[in-house]
């Protein structure tokens, strides 16, 4: 569109400042995006403290807040700026199926926002020429399979730590072969028996070693 884009850099402890945020607001300043939960370093704003933000942003400011990771947050009573949307007009809320619901690749999401706001962004819309069959059945489907429960601490929880033995498994298998493509598997033990007999820990400080070794 022809328009510079503002960046706000994060604290030295990677923390999003909302009044920095404000702050960079001026009279060229026609959009505000704050992704709530923050991607990529999880940070999840103050509730309070992001309602004043929005409700103190110029009128004439579209603020979006992306929610794209919401389901995710740990404290059950975290509320979403949703409800808001009731009340400020120039205030739209982005979800996505692509996280929680895993369809990355359907490319299917959706806004949320005053039927003023609304109003004024169906001159830009293209209608359905932007969603194809798949992308639209599967949407539906995830939607008729999700139950209330599905969303409760325990099962998002569960997942995340199948999730992080997968990643850890895999960071595993990967150094210890990357270790053993170095320095070689040891004598009379074939490649893949090598690399489950390394754990992670050991096959990095062995990694370390190689590195010193080859200069």
């Amino acid at each position: 569109l022809g328009q510079a884009v503002k960046k706000v850099p994060l604290t030295g402890d990677w923390q999003m400042e909302l009044a920095a945020i404000a702050a960079a607001v001026d009279g060229e300043t026609r959009i505000v995006s704050i992704c709530n939960p923050n991607n990529p370093t999880g940070q999840i704003l103050d509730p309070a403290e992001l309602e004043r933000t929005i409700r103190a942003m110029p009128k004439d400011v579209i603020v979006c807040v992306d929610e794209a990771y919401i389901q995710f947050v740990d404290d059950p009573n975290y509320p979403s700026m949703i409800p808001l949307t009731k009340e400020v007009e120039n205030l739209l809320i982005s979800r996505t199926f692509s996280k929680a619901y895993g369809l990355g690749g359907m490319r299917v999401g959706y806004g949320i926002a005053h039927p003023a706001l609304l109003e004024r962004m169906q001159r830009f819309s293209i209608g359905m020429l932007n969603k194809n069959t798949l992308s639209t059945v599967a949407a539906l489907a995830a939607l008729e399979g999700v139950t209330p429960e599905a969303w409760a601490p325990e099962p998002v929880e569960a997942a995340l730590r199948s999730l992080q033995d997968t990643l850890d498994l895999k960071l595993r298998k990967f150094v210890s072969v990357l270790y053993v493509a170095i320095m070689g598997a040891p004598r009379g033990i074939p490649l893949f028996d090598s690399v489950a007999l390394l754990g992670r820990d050991e096959s990095i400080a062995r990694l370390q070693g190689a590195r010193e070794k080859l200069g």
